[in-house]
């Protein structure tokens, strides 16, 4: 008896045991859509596909801090036929080719018809990617339906805004502007101020391009009624970091400023801490180093006095590029700046550099060998700062 009763209580342990490690992780197919579409159809649930890649920060974020969560794990394995499809092997573009992704991390959500219902790409929180996920179980909330709605009455602000939400987080958002701009074009100007239409806008000004964007300037202060100023404000700010972004990516340095007359003059937007930012970014790629020193000089002091890896990173270049002995000394200022801030090996290095472009030897040596220090005492590369030993004569 006492045999009988040990027995079924292993078997219950391991029972007990199985759930709990089946649900301790998501119970993913990997690389095989046959075999995952096969078996969605043989339980008559959904595919959740996440294509990733294991080069991509954001796939490893949402692998370590999302998709091991409880809740997570528990919601998909009960609703889904989960497939993890590998965006690195050369059959996976099959996939991707089928429902255009494009990004990475992305959450694919489809039927057995194998019809894409939702989608969402990028990083993620927990709580967002469980409202996402579950969008995909809700008919009214699945994209077809949505597109459809819309496309069956494209003058009703309240299927179009609806359409626009689902489509945000996913594959297709960068279709958001047209199709603002498609149900807009239908209203007068006064038609477009309200809390609807607002919302609508918002998606349809993107950049300084945008066709909506005068009907935003010219009822500001209405729309900062309807919401809040600061609403308003950071949405014309969005539209101009995009466009400035664009220009410096670009390297047309011509329309950027233009772009920044603009926004300075005519949208009234204060854009100091985006110009200065996009200035630095445009000379440096373009080796304007005169223009670079005078934007440093200028804003460093205003923009990045508490920041001591990008005060780090500018006088990097002035050790590169810049020659005045006058404006290396402003540099070496910084430094000491940054050295406040974090008093680490990166630091001394840089300013041993700088002392040493300015032939300042025993400065230069003062701040080589606590940069030396350092590297010893972290157990790193020592080459480079053995490189700087061997220059300044140090034993």
């Amino acid at each position: 008896m006492k045999f009988y009763i040990k027995s079924f209580l292993f078997l219950l342990l391991l029972f007990i045991s199985n759930i709990s490690n089946a649900q301790s992780q998501i119970d993913f197919i990997s690389d095989d859509y046959p075999k995952a579409l096969k078996k969605a159809k043989e339980v008559n649930m959904q595919m959740m596909i996440m294509v990733y890649a294991d080069w991509c920060p954001h796939c490893n974020v949402m692998k370590t801090t999302v998709l091991n969560d409880a809740n997570v794990i528990e919601t998909l394995n009960a609703n889904y036929v989960n497939l993890q499809i590998n965006a690195d092997k050369p059959e996976s573009k099959v996939i991707m080719d089928k429902f255009g992704v494009v990004s990475f991390p992305a959450f694919i959500f489809v039927d057995t018809t194998e019809t894409m219902l939702y989608n969402a790409v990028g990083e993620i929180n927990k709580t967002d990617f469980l409202v996402e996920a579950k969008k995909s179980l809700n008919p009214r909330l699945q994209l077809p339906f949505l597109k459809a709605q819309f496309e069956s009455d494209p003058l009703n602000g309240t299927k179009c805004l609806a359409y626009l939400n689902g489509l945000r987080r996913g594959i297709e958002k960068n279709k958001t502007a047209e199709i603002a701009s498609q149900y807009l074009s239908s209203l007068n100007e006064q038609q477009m101020v309200s809390q609807l239409n607002w919302r609508i806008l918002a998606y349809a000004v993107t950049d300084l391009k945008s066709k909506e964007l005068p009907i935003v300037l010219k009822y500001r202060k209405e729309f900062a009624q309807i919401f809040t100023e600061a609403r308003v404000e950071t949405k014309l700010h969005s539209a101009v970091n995009l466009s400035l972004k664009n220009d410096v990516a670009k390297l047309d340095s011509a329309n950027y400023s233009k772009n920044k007359d603009f926004a300075r003059n005519v949208m009234k937007v204060n854009i100091d801490s985006l110009a200065f930012k996009y200035d630095i970014q445009l000379y440096e790629n373009l080796k304007d180093w005169p223009k670079y020193n005078a934007v440093a000089k200028k804003m460093l002091s205003k923009m990045l006095w508490n920041d001591a890896a990008k005060i780090n990173d500018i006088v990097k270049n002035y050790v590169r590029h810049i020659s005045s002995t006058s404006d290396l000394k402003i540099a070496s200022g910084w430094m000491n700046r940054s050295l406040q801030l974090n008093n680490n090996y990166e630091a001394n290095f840089i300013q041993a550099k700088l002392y040493q472009k300015l032939k300042n030897i025993p400065e230069a040596i003062k701040y080589a060998r606590v940069a030396k220090k350092y590297v010893v005492e972290m157990k790193i590369d020592t080459k480079d700062i053995d490189k700087l030993y061997t220059q300044l004569a140090i034993k």
